[in-house]
């Protein structure tokens, strides 16, 4: 039996090319709720690691090996204001067929089954979209689906696991929303604010 199609690959990568596209020249120095990312650091760690995800999706030997670099600002390609909303379309198109899905995949410089690799991009989305929104004041709301998914790479993927972006869990009221409850998990402040 095949793997089920995450279509919450697309919805998250839309969002985060809204937030992208509204990043100004002026945001790029702002400091992000991703620990040591500024603005451009962090747009430099998103155009790695949807690099990584296309190429994991479509097999391809380019990013799949090794994880990608922390962000740089000094890294940041010059055309990333066309090039990164570009990936994203290349991504969503990357995990479309039913075959993205099966068997096992190298990303991140780990082998895992095929749909764990979306989960990762699903939750690399939507966490990284969140902490690029709260950074330039850009409105941010992930859909139940994506929260989902977000929750099960959680449960996936222990704190050992997750990398040096995330964080010690936050506890969070119950009461809060389902995004504060997943920013929280991730190791940040929901209530982070660049002011």
């Amino acid at each position: 039996m095949s793997a089920m199609r995450r279509p919450e690959i697309e919805t998250a990568a839309v969002r985060m090319s809204g937030v992208v596209t509204a990043v100004a020249d002026d945001d790029l120095d702002r400091p992000t709720p991703c620990r040591d990312y500024t603005v451009a650091a962090l747009l430099d760690h998103i155009d790695g690691f949807v690099g990584a995800f296309v190429a994991a999706g479509t097999r391809t030997a380019d990013g799949t090996d090794a994880p990608p670099g922390p962000g740089t600002a000094s890294n940041l390609r010059n055309d990333w204001r066309s090039s990164l909303p570009s990936d994203l379309v290349a991504l969503v198109a990357a995990w479309q067929p039913d075959e993205a899905y099966e068997g096992m995949l190298r990303a991140g410089g780990i082998e895992m089954p095929a749909d764990s690799v979306a989960v990762v991009a699903i939750e690399e989305l939507v966490i990284h979209g969140w902490d690029l929104a709260r950074a330039i004041g850009h409105p941010y709301v992930a859909t139940p689906a994506e929260l989902g998914v977000v929750d099960d790479f959680f449960g996936q993927f222990g704190p050992d696991q997750r990398g040096a972006a995330y964080g010690p869990e936050r506890a969070v009221n119950a009461a809060a929303p389902p995004l504060d409850h997943a920013i929280a998990r991730s190791g940040r402040d929901p209530d982070w604010s660049v002011d």
